[in-house]
């Protein structure tokens, strides 16, 4: 069963005393009545937004009006509006917001904000804030975003939330009353496999920190909701595990990985984007700067068995990386940590001045290394009694998403310091927390952001005009010790990612346009020839996904290696076996992505022949003495061509079509020649790899 409750408050709903300015019809909803407001104060320029805010609902708007957004334009790679923006940013504006500027473009009249969990959940009611007047709890609209930034005028009344909870009570006359529901996605999953929601009435779901929605139960929740549009926001790019978003375009992109190597990767492209790195080039800036100081000591120090044991920094990683027993056991030596310690009470004794609330947050190795952590703390004057301790082996939130006494007595600055291990993330919200001590391993940009963009949201007071200013309001510091390499981080965190868009990318709409590829013909089975609108930027060995459709509108993707080039729309490919409509959307990928798995064979060997003195592949050998048998020849440039030189596809596509599927029923009768050189051998790529590997050993 279900309760449905305010922030504060046991009431069932917030039920507004005013009547509404008209009834709510057939086909009406409280946010096509009210939506024209919103819109005439962004349009008019009325609000107190940042411009980036404004952009952001205006494209949302954008979409809607165009019907980007209806469900039935809902595919592999779009039909979702993506918006990413940075923490501290302003996103709660957007999310509030774009039920109005929707309003007229959905068809159901209910609106569901969707979070992955119960503290997320709470999160989004902390933003419509209540008071009480008696023994009845109703908005305080003066504190809401949408009044407080003028997207609403006071005379407007506010829509009606219900918060749904895993509590015993009735709900079914609640949910039917409200415009919002405010959910977190386990118990929506509960409600959807009980027919709790009529999935007809919510015409809109925005799903708060997205780029959890790769999940298999986040699928279920908009399959069942299929008449609802979805707008997803996050203030994180990429996902640790790489899974795409359902419903959102990707493009392929450079990047440089930490070794230098240039790697290819899926990325999602937002509809919109403001980081935190575009918030530091607003003047004023929109969130605290943030400035590094390490600290240092002789050695990479840990402790064994009681002892303290010295590393390099990369032995260290390496051990850490390799042995994760020891990894969860080991300490840092109380040698290496008390200058980092000494260097964090400094600036935090600085930034206390004056009684402002400043606190700290210390991220530990692990479970041991974190108890060890507390009892340093003890030693120091401003800490003593005064340091919270939270890890996996404690309970952080309630089953409710409540804060536990830990976390409440840091919310109340009862603990200035606060010393978790992974703990601290999504949901966590006290701009004061101003000072972050990574005491730990850090090595990818997503941890950084996760820890250093707790420390990052603005608090009332001037921005500081250099990174030396400790005491200043708006300085966030990063402390820690310089042996963990935090320092290189640190700096990419504050640059922002850099990556090149090599496919797909949108600079421009004609752009666009024109690298969408789709066929231009069905392909039929086991044929060698692929016909395409755009061969541009495709070169031999380049792998292509072909996407389509079944009946029950259920994705399927087909693998095609690029054999060559044959014309502009033509390419010789290794054939599937299966047909693939005409118009199916195509994509240069920077490898094969296997939606169901098959042992095929072992990835990246090769037979060779040893023919005459040379290694030969045995594909290659079985294509030459079909290619002869047939009485053609391979030329010069790898081509297949009559023995007078004319080459076979200049005959037309036709004919070639039939040359190459000769020859693929010549090369299956090639038997092996006998010899005592028959050997499998990795391809360039894997011997490579396996002597960069080697040199690390």
């Amino acid at each position: 069963m279900v309760k449905l409750s305010a922030v504060g408050a046991t009431s069932l709903l917030w039920v507004q005393p005013q009547k509404r300015s008209s009834p709510i019809m057939t086909g009406s909803s409280y946010f096509s009545q009210h939506s024209s407001i919103v819109i005439k104060s962004l349009v008019e320029d009325k609000t107190k937004l940042y411009p980036h805010q404004k952009e952001g609902l205006l494209k949302i708007l954008d979409m809607g009006v165009k019907g980007e957004l209806l469900p039935e334009r809902r595919r592999g790679d779009g039909g979702a509006a993506f918006l990413l923006v940075g923490v501290g940013c302003g996103k709660t504006v957007i999310l509030q917001a774009t039920p109005y500027l929707l309003g007229s473009h959905v068809r159901g009249r209910q609106v569901i904000f969707l979070s992955d969990n119960c503290t997320l959940r709470q999160r989004v009611m902390d933003d419509f804030p209540t008071k009480k007047a008696g023994k009845q709890y109703f908005p305080d609209q003066g504190k809401w975003p949408l009044y407080k930034y003028g997207l609403l005028n006071p005379g407007t009344p506010p829509p009606q939330i219900a918060e749904l909870k895993p509590e015993i009570n009735t709900y079914k006359f609640s949910i039917d009353k409200a415009d919002i529901l405010v959910v977190n996605r386990q118990f929506l999953i509960n409600l959807v496999k009980n027919v709790a929601i009529d999935p007809q009435k919510v015409g809109l779901i925005v799903v708060d920190e997205a780029h959890h929605s790769a999940a298999a139960t986040y699928r279920a929740i908009f399959n069942y909701f299929n008449q609802a549009s979805l707008v997803f926001l996050t203030g994180t790019r990429h996902r640790g595990d790489g899974e795409p978003l359902p419903f959102v375009k990707y493009e392929i992109v450079e990047e440089e990985e930490e070794n230098g190597r240039i790697v290819t990767k899926r990325a999602p492209r937002p509809n919109f984007e403001f980081t935190i790195q575009d918030a530091w080039k607003l003047d004023p800036p929109i969130i605290k700067k943030i400035a590094f100081s390490p600290a240092r000591s002789e050695g990479f120090k840990v402790e064994e068995d009681g002892e303290e044991r010295e590393y390099t920094a990369q032995d260290f990683f390496i051990k850490a990386e390799t042995d994760r027993q020891w990894f969860r056991q080991c300490i840092l030596a109380n040698s290496f940590c008390e200058p980092v310690l000494d260097r964090a009470v400094e600036v935090l004794e600085l930034k206390r001045q004056e009684k402002r609330p400043h606190r700290m947050i210390i991220r530990a190795l692990n479970i041991p290394h974190a108890e060890r952590l507390h009892k340093l703390c003890q030693n120091y004057d401003l800490l003593k009694g005064r340091v919270g301790l939270i890890h996996s082996q404690m309970d952080e939130y309630d089953s409710e998403g409540r804060p536990s006494d830990v976390l409440e007595k840091f919310y109340k600055d009862e603990y200035i310091a606060l010393i978790h291990v992974s703990m601290v993330g999504e949901g966590f919200n006290e701009p004061y927390a101003s000072v972050s001590v990574p005491l730990c391993v850090m090595r990818s940009i997503q941890k950084a952001e996760q820890e250093f963009g707790r420390i990052i949201r603005k608090v009332e007071g001037g921005i500081p005009e250099n990174d030396a200013d400790f005491k200043a309001e708006n300085l966030a510091v990063v402390v820690t010790h310089e042996a963990l390499g935090i320092a290189e981080l640190f700096e990419k965190f504050k640059a922002g990612e850099e990556a090149t868009a090599i496919e797909d990318d949108l600079e421009e709409e004609q752009a666009e346009v024109g690298r969408s590829r789709f066929l231009t013909d069905d392909y039929h089975a086991g044929h060698n020839l692929l016909h395409i609108n755009s061969t541009d930027r495709l070169e031999k060995g380049d792998q292509l996904t072909v996407k389509t459709y079944d009946s029950e509108g259920r994705e399927k993707r087909y693998y095609f290696s690029v054999e060559e080039i044959i014309g502009e729309g033509t390419l010789q490919v290794a054939p599937v076996e299966e047909n693939i409509p005409k118009d199916s959307l195509a994509r240069k990928s920077s490898n094969i992505e296997n939606s169901s798995t098959q042992f095929k064979g072992h990835v990246g060997l090769e037979w060779y022949l040893f023919i005459d003195g040379e290694y030969v592949t045995l594909t290659d050998y079985c294509k030459k003495e079909a290619v002869r048998r047939k009485g053609f020849k391979i030329d010069e440039n790898g081509e297949i061509a009559r023995l007078d030189g004319k080459k076979i596809k200049d005959f037309g596509p036709e004919l070639y079509q039939l040359a190459l599927e000769g020859i693929a029923r010549e090369a299956e009768k090639i038997e092996i020649p006998y010899t005592k050189l028959v050997s499998c051998r990795p391809d360039r790529e894997k011997e490579d790899l396996q002597k960069s590997y080697l040199k690390k050993k």
